[in-house]
């Protein structure tokens, strides 16, 4: 059993459900949905959706893509390793930054020269940062930013929101 502290809701950064990505043949759906890796873990759907155009093409042509993303996710940036157990903080992993919307991890990814060791570097390189940046603009805002984004600023009179608070303290 691992101690990982509560973590906030992470939003998706695609536009649509994962299962909107892929195309059935005959009686067999095939994409993003059907791999565990990342139907079965939001900060994996978000980096490989970040990572990989579905709505171009329902598989990533290299068949180890899911694992190489899972890798990455649970890679700590710091002691350059993969987090198999599932132990170390969340902060400290890739896992962590993914938790802001697409913008934020990916300029907070490129602070250091650190995710040069997670596994989607050194399976693409410089290509991998290309998609990113490329596909950082076809990921959905996080909602509560666009929430913050629309408070203008403070009301002038609380009076109201006392009296509504002191009717169910």
């Amino acid at each position: 059993m691992t101690n990982r502290p509560p973590l906030r809701r992470l939003f998706r950064y695609s536009p649509e459900p994962i299962d909107a990505y892929g195309v059935t043949v005959g009686r067999v759906r095939i994409g993003p949905a059907q791999l565990c890796a990342l139907a079965d873990h939001p900060a994996c759907w978000n980096l490989a959706f970040l990572s990989f155009d579905y709505a171009a093409a329902p598989v990533h042509p290299d068949p180890r893509f899911a694992v190489h993303v899972l890798d990455t996710v649970r890679f700590v940036l710091r002691r350059q390793t993969i987090d198999i157990l599932g132990r170390e903080p969340l902060a400290l992993k890739v896992e962590g930054l993914l938790q802001a919307d697409a913008r934020t991890f990916l300029d907070g990814l490129l602070d250091t020269d650190l995710y040069r060791g997670c596994a989607l570097w050194r399976a693409y390189g410089d290509r991998w940062l290309g998609n990113m940046h490329e596909r950082v603009g076809a990921c959905r805002p996080d909602p509560a930013a666009l929430l913050l984004d629309h408070i203008d600023e403070m009301p002038d009179d609380l009076g109201l929101a006392r009296q509504l608070l002191a009717r169910f303290a």
